[in-house]
C-alpha cells in the first residue's frame, strides 16, 4: 500500500470554519475514527461507526507524534470516497476542473490511524480540505469591516472574473424570465429568471437546487442552508460581501456564508437596505433521504431543500429566527408600523376610484378601503400620509398618470412593485374562494370577523362583495398573493383582524348630502377632523417615512426629529405610540370623545400626587409589544405550520435555542398581562370617588377580566422547566396522553435495567453494568474473565482495560422499544407545547381588547405627563368648545407653539435666549369685541415669525380636538372640520412639476374643498412666478376666501399691493409681526439692526427687510450694498412706471367720458339734463 499523504491546503485559504473560530492544531490524542459530519451529506459506507466531534473553537495541544491518516471526503452531492495518495500536480488539477462551478460540500473527514509514523516535515491537515474543482489562486487580502469590495475586472480575461459574470443567460442582452420572456415583453416578470436546462444539467445536484430556487426568486437574496450554515452563492455572495462584511471564500465562483444562529442579524441588515431575503432550509435528514429513495423510483443524491420564508421590509413578523437569545429582544424593536399596501385604480371618464388594502404583518391587521377621488387625488394623498406604507403593490399598466405622479412625489422613498392583473392581483371570486379555505377563514361564514360584513355580504352561503366595495376586495387579492409568496398568508388571515377605513370626505359635495338638515351638536357627532397629506407634513404633525430615498423627498429634514408626535409622545408602550399617532392624524370632532379625553387628562393630573400616574408609568415601563407578541404566539400555535408549512419540516441545528425563544415570548406576554391585571387591581383598591368614565373603561369597571385566563396558564405547566428545556411539560394528571407516554418510557427503561439484573444473576457478577449515552447507550459491559465465556450471540462493540462491551439481540430489541417510546414522548411533548401556544392564541380577542384599553390609557397618561411638564414653563389650559354655534370663531390668548417649548429645541434658538413670545389670535365673534374678520392678511419682515404663528394656530386646533390640553392661557373655538395648508416653495422633479405648479395645485384643493368651518393657512402664495402674476393670483384667491368661503384663514404675503387691494374689505384684517429698526438707513441697509418682537399686531408692514436676512445669513457686505443700490434703482423705475400708468389711465378715463358726452348730444330725442350734469362733473 502506498504511503498516504494529507492534502496540501494553502494556509491562507478561507473557510466557514475559519470565519468564526481559531484554527485547530493536531489533536492531543488521536481517536480511532473522527468524523466531522453534516446533516446535508449523503451516507458513507464504512465498516465501523464513527464518533462525531464538535467543532468547538477551543485549541487542542499538539501530540508528540503525528500519525498517518486516510482522509475520506463525503459531500452532499455524491457518495464517494477519495483516498489522497499524493498532492495532485497542476496538470492533474487542470483535468479535474469543470467549466461550471460545483457546489462546495460540507466535507466529512474521517481520519484513520496508521501503524507507520508520519514524516514530521509534512504539513498538518487542514480542517477544510481543498476543493478539487477550485483553481489555486493568489490569496486575496481579507476584507475589513466597512471596506468596499473591489470591482471585478470587466476585461476579457475570465480568470479575473467570477464565473457567474460569464454566464450568457445572466447578461442584460440575454436575460429572460422563467417563461422565456425578455424585459421588452409586456408580460415580462422580473421576479423570475430563465435558467437553460442544458446549463442546469452540468451543475452538481446541490447547485441544481440553488439555481431552481433562484429561477423562482431572482429578485431575492437566497440564504441557502448547507449543514449548520447559510451560504450565499454567485451574485448573492457579492451582495453578502458588500453589505454584510462577510469574507469571500476562495474559488472560481463567488461564495460566502455564516452560521445558522446568526440568521436574524444578517437578514435584518439586508432587509434594512431594501433587499428581499429568502431562507432556504433543509427539510429532511440523510436517513429520510435514504428512506425516500427506497420508496421512489427516482433516486436523489441530495437532501430536499425548500423555501421557508421570504422577508421584506414590509413583511417582518419578528419570529424566533429573526431575533436573538436576549430575553428583552422585543423591547428593542422599532414600534412604528411598517405597512404593506396594495392599490388598484379604476379610471372612468377622468374620475378615479381606488381600492386600497393595508397590512401590518407584525400584528396581523388588515385595513381595507375604497373611495372615489377628486382630480387632486386629495383622499389618496391623505390616506398615504396617515398610513405611510413602506412597500406599495399596484397592477401593472393600470395606473393613470396623475396617480403615477403621486407615486413619484409622495411615495418617492417607498419601494414600489407592479404585479400582473388576475394572475397576481387575484379576482374578487378567487379572493372569496380562498378565504373560504380551511387554512384561512373556513366555509362557515357566520364565524368570519364581523368587520368583513361591511365589505361583503357574509350572511350568504357564498359571500358576495357589497356595492362599492369590489375594488377593496381585489386590492386584498394583491396582498393575498404577496403574503403567499412570503409564506405568511395563513399566519396573517387566521389572526382574523380586519378593519374598514372610511376615508374623510374631502369633497364638499359629498358631505353636503350627509349633513343636510343637521344642526347644532348633532352635526359634529361621529366625525373627525380632516387633515390632508400636505398639511400633516407642513405642520410637522408626524415624522415622515424615512426610507432609503427619504432625504431626497423631504422638504424639511428636521421634520424627522421635530414633530408634534415626538413632542407630546410620553407613551411607554409600543402599542400606545401607534394609537397616539392615529389620534394625531385623525383628531376628533365628536363632542363626547373630546370631552371624555379632556376629563381623563385632568383626572390623571389631579391624582398625580396620589401616585396613580406614577403607578401607571411604572407598570408600562419596559412593557413588551404585546400586539406583536400575540401575533408571534398565534403563529407558533398554528397546526397548519406543523403539518403543512415548510418550516414544520425544516431541520434546525439550534432548535433548542429557538424553542427557548418561543417559551420566552409566551412567558413575557403572560408576565406583561399579569402586570396589567395587577394595575387594574391596584386601581380598584384605591376606592376613588371622583372616578372618570374613560379611565374606568380602561382600567376600572370596564376592564376586560383576564384573571381566569392567567390562572389557567399558571396551572398548566412548570415555567422554570419550560425555560430551561424549551419544551412545555404539563404537570402530572393534566394531559393523559403525555402521562401514558411518560409511563411507557419508564417501563421500557426499567425493562433494560431488569435485563441487566438478569445478566448479573446469570453470571453471578455485579460488575456487569449498562454503558453508553445517547443513541449508543445500554451496551453491556462485562469484566474480561466473563467476556471470555460469552457465546457468539454477543457482539463486541468496544473495550477498555479489563472490560469489554457487547450488544445482545434481546437488549437491542429492548433499547429499540425504548427509543421508539422516547420518540413518541417527544412528539407528544412538542405538540403539547404547540397546543399551549394555540390555547393562548384562541383567546386573542380578549388579549387584543386589553391591549386597546392599555393603549388608550397610555395615550391619556401621555397627555397628562405632557401637561404636567409644560405647565411649569408656560400656561396650559383646557380648550372650550362651542358645538352649538352656527358661526365659526377662534380665540387663543397667550398661545405658544408646542414644538418651541422645552429643552433641547434646536429650532427655537431665539426662544431659548429669551422666553418664547406668546400671542393672541382671534377670528370671528369674540365676546364684546364683536365680529372680527375671518381672514387675517399677515405681513412683516423676513424671519419675523409669520409662518410660526400660522403653524402654531393650526397645531393648537389639532391638539384641542385630540382632547389634549394646549399651551395657552385660554382657548375658545368652534370645531374645525378640515385644516388646509399651503406652505413653502418646492418643486417635484420626480413628477415633472414646477414650484409654481405645486403651489397652485395645493391651492386648488383648498378652493374646491374648504367649507366655512375649515381652517386655512396660506404662506406667501405666488412667489414661484413673476411679481405681477403672483400678486394677481394671490389677490384673486384672497378675495375668494374672504368674501365667498368666509372660513378662518391666515394669509401671509410680501406682496404689499395686496394690502391696498383689500384695505377697505371688512372681511379682512390687516396685521403684521411687530419689530423695531435701529439705525435705519436708506443708503446702507447693512447698518440697520432689526429687533423682532414676534408679536401679532394690527396694521401693515410696508417693507420686508430682506437685506437684513441676507446679512444674518452671512452674505458679503459689499454684495448686500450693491443689491441695495440696485433695489433703489428698481424702486425708482417702478415709481416712474406707475406714474406713467396712472396718467395713461386718467387719459383713457377722460376719453371715455367725452365719448359718453358725444353720445348724449347726438341723440335725436334730446338728452337728459341730469345725465349731462353727471358727465360734466366727471370731466
Amino acid at each position: 500500500m502506498s504511503k498516504p499523504s494529507t492534502p496540501n491546503t494553502p494556509k491562507t485559504q478561507s473557510s466557514l470554519l475559519s470565519f468564526f473560530s481559531r484554527s485547530l492544531g493536531t489533536p492531543k490524542s488521536v481517536l480511532n475514527e473522527v468524523q466531522i459530519d453534516d446533516v446535508s451529506a449523503g451516507s458513507v459506507d464504512r465498516k465501523r461507526p464513527s464518533q462525531v466531534v464538535d467543532d468547538s473553537p477551543e485549541p487542542v495541544s499538539p501530540s508528540r507524534k503525528n500519525k498517518k491518516r486516510r482522509i475520506v471526503i463525503s459531500s452532499d452531492e455524491e457518495d464517494v470516497q477519495v483516498e489522497f495518495e499524493k498532492t495532485p500536480s497542476k496538470k492533474t488539477r487542470a483535468k479535474m476542473e469543470v467549466d461550471t462551478p460545483k457546489s462546495t460540500p460540507r466535507h466529512r473527514i474521517i481520519m484513520v490511524n496508521s501503524d507507520e509514523e508520519d514524516d514530521s516535515s509534512k504539513p498538518t491537515p487542514s480542517r477544510t480540505p481543498k476543493r478539487s474543482f477550485m483553481t489555486p489562486k493568489t490569496p486575496r487580502t481579507p476584507k475589513t469591516p466597512g471596506q468596499k469590495t473591489p470591482k471585478r475586472s470587466q476585461g476579457t480575461n475570465d480568470e479575473e472574473r467570477f464565473v457567474h459574470e460569464t454566464f450568457e443567460f445572466l447578461k442584460p442582452e440575454c436575460i429572460k424570465d422563467s417563461s422565456g420572456r425578455r424585459p421588452s415583453d409586456p408580460e415580462y416578470d422580473p421576479k423570475t429568471l430563465y435558467v437553460p436546462p442544458k446549463f442546469l444539467s452540468t451543475q452538481s445536484p446541490g447547485h441544481q437546487q440553488w439555481w431552481v430556487v433562484k429561477s423562482l426568486y431572482f429578485d431575492t437574496v437566497l440564504f441557502f442552508k448547507v449543514g449548520k450554515f447559510y451560504e450565499l452563492y454567485h451574485m448573492d455572495a457579492a451582495i453578502g460581501v458588500e453589505c454584510l462584511d462577510l469574507t469571500m471564500m476562495r474559488g472560481a465562483f463567488a461564495h460566502c456564508g455564516f452560521p445558522e444562529i446568526a440568521y436574524g442579524k444578517y437578514a435584518d441588515m439586508l432587509v434594512g437596505r431594501g433587499f428581499k431575503v429568502a431562507r432556504v432550509e433543509q427539510t429532511e435528514t440523510p436517513e429520510m433521504l435514504e428512506a425516500r429513495n427506497k420508496r421512489e423510483s427516482k433516486k436523489e443524491k441530495v437532501i430536499r431543500r425548500e423555501v421557508c420564508r421570504v422577508t421584506t421590509s414590509s413583511t417582518k413578523t419578528y419570529g424566533v429566527l429573526d431575533g436573538n437569545d436576549n430575553k428583552n429582544f422585543i423591547l428593542s424593536v422599532e414600534p412604528t408600523a411598517s405597512y404593506l399596501m396594495a392599490l388598484i385604480e379604476d379610471c372612468k371618464n377622468g374620475v378615479s376610484t381606488y381600492g386600497a388594502a393595508f397590512i401590518d404583518t407584525s400584528i396581523g391587521k388588515f385595513i381595507l378601503s375604497q373611495f372615489t377621488d377628486d382630480s387632486c387625488r386629495s383622499t389618496l394623498r391623505t390616506l398615504l400620509a396617515q398610513f405611510q406604507p413602506c412597500h406599495l403593490l399596484f397592477v401593472k399598466s393600470q395606473i393613470s398618470k396623475p396617480t403615477q405622479t403621486i407615486f413619484n412625489s409622495v411615495l418617492s422613498a417607498v419601494k414600489k412593485e407592479s404585479l400582473f392583473d388576475k394572475k397576481e392581483f387575484y379576482t374578487m371570486d378567487k379572493v372569496i374562494t380562498k378565504l373560504m379555505l380551511p387554512k384561512y377563514l373556513g366555509n362557515e361564514t357566520q364565524n368570519w370577523p364581523k368587520e368583513l360584513g361591511t365589505i361583503m355580504d357574509i350572511g350568504l352561503h357564498m359571500p358576495i362583495p357589497r356595492s362599492g366595495k369590489e375594488l377593496s376586495i381585489k386590492a386584498l387579492g394583491g396582498l393575498m398573493f404577496y403574503l403567499e409568496r412570503c409564506l405568511i398568508d395563513v399566519d396573517m388571515f387566521t389572526m382574523k383582524r380586519f378593519e374598514e377605513y372610511v376615508p374623510p370626505l374631502l369633497s364638499t359635495e359629498e358631505e353636503d348630502t350627509t349633513t343636510v338638515g343637521v344642526t347644532g351638536v348633532d352635526r359634529w357627532k361621529n366625525r373627525n377632523l380632516i387633515i390632508d397629506g400636505a398639511t400633516l407634513l407642513n405642520l410637522h404633525l408626524v415624522p415622515p417615512y424615512t426610507g432609503k430615498k427619504a432625504t431626497i423627498s423631504l422638504r424639511d429634514p428636521t421634520a424627522i426629529t421635530y414633530s408634534l408626535f415626538s413632542k407630546i409622545d410620553k407613551c411607554k408602550t409600543p402599542f400606545g405610540k401607534r394609537l397616539l399617532r392615529q389620534w394625531i392624524c385623525s383628531p376628533s370632532c365628536d363632542p363626547g370623545t373630546i370631552a371624555a379625553r379632556q376629563e381623563a387628562t385632568e383626572f390623571l393630573m389631579k391624582h398625580e400626587k396620589r401616585g396613580l400616574l406614577d403607578r401607571i408609568r411604572q407598570c408600562f415601563t419596559r412593557m413588551p409589544d404585546l400586539e406583536r407578541l400575540v401575533q408571534k404566539i398565534h403563529t407558533v400555535g398554528l397546526k397548519y405550520r406543523r403539518d403543512h408549512h415548510p418550516d414544520g419540516r425544516a431541520q434546525m441545528f439550534f432548535k433548542v435555542n429557538y424553542d427557548k425563544r418561543k417559551i420566552n415570548d409566551l412567558l413575557t406576554a403572560l408576565d406583561a398581562f399579569e402586570r396589567i391585571f395587577n394595575l387594574a387591581k391596584y386601581y380598584d383598591s384605591q376606592n376613588i370617588d371622583d372616578s372618570c368614565e374613560l379611565i374606568e373603561n380602561c382600567v376600572g369597571s370596564g376592564f376586560c377580566d383576564i384573571s381566569e385566563d392567567l390562572q389557567h396558564f399558571k396551572q398548566a405547566f412548570n415555567r422554570e422547566k419550560a425555560t430551561e428545556t424549551g419544551l412545555i411539560l404539563p404537570y402530572s394528571g393534566m394531559v393523559k396522553e403525555y402521562d401514558d407516554a411518560i409511563k411507557k418510557v419508564q417501563d421500557c427503561d426499567q425493562a433494560c435495567k431488569d435485563y441487566c439484573v438478569q445478566e448479573q444473576k446469570k453470571w453471578k457478577s455485579t460488575e456487569i453494568v449498562l454503558y453508553g449515552s445517547g443513541k449508543a447507550r445500554y451496551i453491556m459491559e462485562f469484566p474480561q474473565h466473563i467476556a471470555a465465556k460469552l457465546g457468539s450471540e454477543y457482539l463486541l462493540k468496544s473495550h477498555r482495560k479489563g472490560f469489554q462491551r457487547y450488544e445482545h439481540p434481546k437488549l437491542t430489541e429492548l433499547t429499540k422499544a425504548l427509543f421508539d417510546a422516547e420518540k413518541e414522548r417527544d412528539l407528544i411533548s412538542s405538540d403539547i407545547t404547540r397546543r399551549v401556544f394555540e390555547d393562548f392564541a384562541e383567546r386573542k380577542n380578549k388579549w387584543n381588547l386589553v391591549i386597546l384599553q392599555m393603549a388608550t390609557l397610555d395615550c391619556l397618561c401621555s397627555f397628562a405627563n405632557y401637561a404636567v411638564e409644560t405647565k411649569d414653563i408656560v400656561d396650559i389650559c383646557k380648550p372650550q368648545f362651542d358645538f352649538e354655534s352656527e358661526e365659526p370663531f377662534l380665540e387663543i390668548k397667550k398661545g405658544n407653539h408646542p414644538l418651541l417649548i422645552g429643552e433641547g429645541v434646536k429650532l427655537a434658538k431665539a426662544a431659548r435666549e429669551r422666553r418664547f413670545v406668546a400671542n393672541d389670535t382671534c377670528f370671528g365673534k369674540i365676546g364684546s369685541d364683536g365680529n372680527l374678520p375671518m381672514t387675517i392678511l399677515l405681513t412683516g419682515p423676513n424671519m419675523g415669525g409669520k409662518s410660526t404663528i400660522m403653524r402654531q394656530t393650526a397645531v393648537l386646533i389639532v391638539m384641542a380636538q385630540m382632547g389634549c390640553l394646549v399651551p395657552a392661557k385660554a382657548m375658545r373655538l368652534t370645531p374645525a372640520d378640515r385644516i388646509f395648508s399651503r406652505i413653502g416653495a418646492h418643486d417635484c422633479s420626480f413628477a415633472g412639476q414646477s414650484t409654481f405648479y405645486v403651489e397652485l395645485d395645493e391651492t386648488k384643493s383648498i378652493i374646491k374643498n374648504a367649507t366655512r368651518d375649515s381652517f386655512v393657512i396660506i404662506d406667501e402664495l405666488g412667489r414661484g412666478t413673476s411679481t405681477n402674476d403672483g400678486t394677481a393670483i394671490a389677490g384673486a384667491i384672497l378675495k375668494e376666501l374672504a368674501d365667498k368661503m368666509m372660513c378662518r384663514t391666515f394669509f401671509s404675503t410680501h406682496y404689499f399691493a395686496l394690502c391696498d387691494l383689500v384695505q377697505e374689505n371688512s372681511n379682512v384684517r390687516l396685521a403684521h409681526m411687530s419689530f423695531v429698526v435701529n439705525n435705519e438707513s436708506l443708503d446702507d441697509p447693512t447698518e440697520e439692526e432689526i429687533i423682532f418682537h414676534y408679536t401679532l399686531t394690527d396694521g401693515v408692514c410696508k417693507k420686508s427687510y430682506g437685506f437684513n436676512a441676507a446679512k444674518l445669513a452671512g452674505m458679503p457686505i459689499q454684495l448686500i450694498r450693491e443689491a441695495s443700490s440696485a433695489g433703489h434703482l428698481l424702486e425708482e423705475q417702478q415709481k416712474k412706471f406707475k406714474e406713467i400708468q396712472s396718467r395713461s389711465f386718467n387719459a383713457q378715463k377722460k376719453l371715455k367720458v367725452l365719448a359718453d358726452l358725444r353720445g348724449l348730444c347726438s341723440k335725436e330725442e334730446g338728452f337728459n339734463m341730469d345725465q349731462l350734469k353727471q358727465v360734466v362733473a366727471a370731466l
